[in-house]
């Protein structure tokens, strides 16, 4: 099954002149390729257009323009498909790249003092070797807070200056989000031009390449992924990675078979015993007490540093000190009941109760030493609301500590900091930052009680900071999603909670991933955001009904169109019940009902509905209102369906009057009802005022596009078939 379309109309009549490429190379390609364009509402024809082609593996029938290359849709036929989507040709780069100036620090990278960093020198020295000789990319592995993060720092510290351009990435998200989001780091490379004319469902996978691949050609680059825990990234992106020229340096829990690593392991005694007085001064233990402690910590980075900070944060005695530690040692028969996560990570029974063992003492050093005050608990407990691992000033903890109602007390987070469950980050230059490492994340979210209750104020301000509202011209979908991971991180710290918050949170990422062409998983978000929701309220309340009709545009984009309309007849029933047929949420219900039944070929019932719509937006909003024109704009498209053309033409001759009014004469939208007018009247064979129109849209396409946009070439092509008739 095939739709047709030329720029937001459809016409059986000229199959010939029109040609098939798949669904997933088309999807959304127009209403997404420029936030301008979706932020204006350009053509809602094609929207609906759009919808009814979402589904399945359908074709979608797309004009065919000369001069494009050839490519294979089947194995029986050949079809010229117009290349619309920007490609990265891995032996070319950006035209923008060519004049650029790459600085030699692509983002925020660390500036650390080597002399500060103790031990870890070997693991340096085989990292530089291992590179040295060729070596596409180096993994750092081990346990959580071992010390994999500290290698990287003092290869950096070491060696930065071998190299020509850095970068630094911590991974708080997937590895592909983690750099198209790095807007200093895009900025830097030249490429936001590049990124934002991918089409959304594409972004995160061809701006990652596009990233690499323009990190190809320099000379002495070191890239640093740190954090990197995704095992199934890790192995997907593993030969992007390898063909980048410069040094990879990642830093992860996991060990996937293949790699080049370099295992970090405890610290040697001596180096231990070094760190643990760097921090402990209260007392001066001898070497062989003070090994029994380390002994009992198993040499492990983290643990000796925190044990260290705490008791002399805690004046703790350091007889004291051991006395509680092997009061809480952890055996291994306790930790063989546990689950354990082998197979593909890598790692093995004894890693596991390593790791169980650390989390444990980190627990223990928590309630057992540190001694926090209800104050120092109150500035802690916010840092678990944010990904951890990142650094964050104290502009960037304001939201957070607002929201929750805390007053950020700078003072205090020092006193976290001299204890060891915060770090700080005092460069020249630079604001202060702070960041919590994850292990210790996770101890403060059991010992500090975060609920998904009292974190209601924060999920529900980060849902609003990534609502996307493509009518507001304010809103641009690339900047909405610099914020995603935040969103999120909270979705998997929150996921197991019912609250009415979380499934709004929910509903706003997969509405973000409904924008970047992720039907599936927006459906998944969404389904779960009803069920909460369902839960928490009646059959008939209003939250239901929104998130009924949020899912239904889902299942609509995935050609699920009798599940979409079943949950949209139930909003619709439910919104008349509790607004009455005159309110506004009701006409956008009888909107989104109209385009499913059009989708399910049910004209008569669409014309219904949009008539009601109609009339409902002429009452609340006036005759001359732009939401009146996209309504007169939609019902304008199913009477051409029904082949009342006149009908038709009447209510586009009204939406672009409006338009011009609203928007001026040179706007996008007046573009579009010029565009839609001229498809009625060629369907009419009033080919002479088609052909003034289509020129019209031509115009003011030309004033806001220049000539290199796609809706160029479609409105010449119209034009063509225009002038063919009327040569005929």
């Amino acid at each position: 099954m095939v739709y047709l379309s030329a720029f937001g109309s459809t016409d059986t009549g000229v199959i010939k002149n029109f040609c098939v490429y798949p669904r997933s190379v088309f999807s959304r390609r127009f209403a997404q390729k420029n936030p301008q364009i979706a932020q204006n509402r350009v053509c809602e024809n094609l929207r609906l257009f759009l919808r009814e082609s979402a589904g399945g593996n359908r074709a979608v029938i797309y004009p065919n323009f000369p001069g494009h290359n050839k490519a294979s849709v089947s194995a029986q036929e050949q079809f010229e498909i117009p290349r619309i989507l920007p490609t990265v040709n891995s032996n070319r780069m950006p035209a923008e790249f060519s004049n650029h100036t790459v600085p030699r620090l692509l983002n925020l990278v660390p500036k650390p003092d080597p002399t500060a960093i103790i031990g870890r020198d070997r693991e340096v020295l085989e990292v530089r070797e291992k590179l040295s000789a060729g070596a596409p990319v180096m993994l750092v592995n081990g346990i959580g807070g071992i010390g994999k993060t500290t290698v990287a720092m003092k290869y950096l510290a070491v060696y930065e200056h071998a190299y020509k351009h850095v970068a630094w990435l911590t991974l708080s998200s997937s590895l592909p989000e983690a750099f198209v989001t790095d807007l200093q780091l895009v900025r830097s490379l030249g490429l936001e031009q590049t990124l934002r004319q991918l089409p959304p469902e594409q972004l995160n996978e061809a701006g990652c390449r596009a990233i690499l691949q323009t990190l190809m050609p320099l000379d002495d680059c070191l890239l640093v992924l740190d954090n990197a825990n995704a095992l199934d990234q890790l192995l997907e992106w593993k030969n992007a990675l390898e063909a980048c020229r410069a040094h990879v340096l990642v830093t992860s829990r996991r060990k996937p078979q293949g790699w080049p690593t370099v295992p970090v392991e405890s610290l040697p005694p001596e180096q231990a015993r070094t760190l643990f007085r760097k921090y402990y001064l209260f007392e001066k233990p001898d070497d062989a007490a003070l090994d029994k402690l380390l002994t009992t910590l198993d040499h492990h980075t983290l643990l000796t540093e925190l044990s260290a900070k705490s008791a002399q944060a805690s004046r703790i005695p350091f007889d004291e000190l051991l006395e509680r530690l092997q009061a809480g040692y952890i055996h291994d028969e306790e930790l063989n009941k546990r689950a354990v996560d082998t197979g593909l990570s890598g790692q093995s029974l004894a890693e596991r109760r390593k790791v169980a063992r650390v989390e444990a003492y980190v627990d223990l050093i928590f309630s057992e030493i540190s001694q926090l005050f209800d104050g120092e608990k109150e500035q802690l407990k916010p840092f678990t609301l944010l990904p951890p691992a990142e650094w964050y000033t104290e502009a960037d903890l304001a939201p957070v500590f607002q929201k929750q109602e805390t007053e950020l007390n700078p003072n205090v987070l020092d006193r976290l900091v001299e204890k060891g469950w915060l770090q700080r980050e005092d460069e020249p230059e630079k604001d202060l930052a702070y960041k919590m490492h994850p292990l210790i994340q996770e101890v403060a979210v059991n010992r500090l009680v975060v609920t998904a209750e009292w974190a209601a104020p924060w999920i529900q301000a980060v849902a609003k900071l990534i609502d996307y509202d493509n009518t507001d011209s304010n809103h641009n979908l690339f900047h909405k999603n610099e914020d995603k991971p935040l969103a999120e991180y909270l979705e998997m710290r929150f996921r197991a909670t019912r609250t009415e918050q979380l499934a709004y949170l929910l509903d706003r990422i997969g509405y973000l991933e409904q924008n970047f062409g992720q039907y599936q998983r927006s459906a998944q978000l969404r389904e779960q955001a009803l069920a909460i929701a369902e839960e928490l309220f009646d059959a008939d309340h209003p939250n239901i009904s929104t998130h009924r009709s949020n899912l239904a545009n889902d299942y609509g984009y995935l050609g699920r169109y009798e599940e979409s309309a079943s949950l949209l007849e139930e909003a619709l029933r439910s919104d008349l019940k509790n607004f009455g047929p005159a309110h506004p949420k009701v006409a956008v219900r009888q909107s989104n009902l109209a385009v499913v039944y059009r989708n399910l070929g049910r004209y008569e019932e669409s014309a219904s509905l949009l008539e009601e719509a109609l009339q409902s937006a002429v009452k609340n909003f006036g005759p001359a209102h732009p939401t009146v024109a996209v309504s007169q704009s939609n019902l304008a498209n199913v009477y051409s369906n029904l082949g009342r053309y006149e009908e038709s033409a009447s209510l586009l001759e009204e939406a672009l009057q409006s338009a011009v009014k609203n928007f001026g004469p040179a706007h996008l939208n007046v573009a579009t009802r010029y565009n839609n007018l001229a498809h009625v009247h060629f369907a009419t064979d009033r080919y002479e005022e088609a052909l003034i129109n289509f020129e019209k849209a031509l115009e003011i396409l030309r004033h806001n596009f220049g000539e290199s946009h796609p809706y160029i070439d479609i409105t010449l092509h119209s034009i063509a078939m225009v002038q063919k008739k009327m040569d005929e």
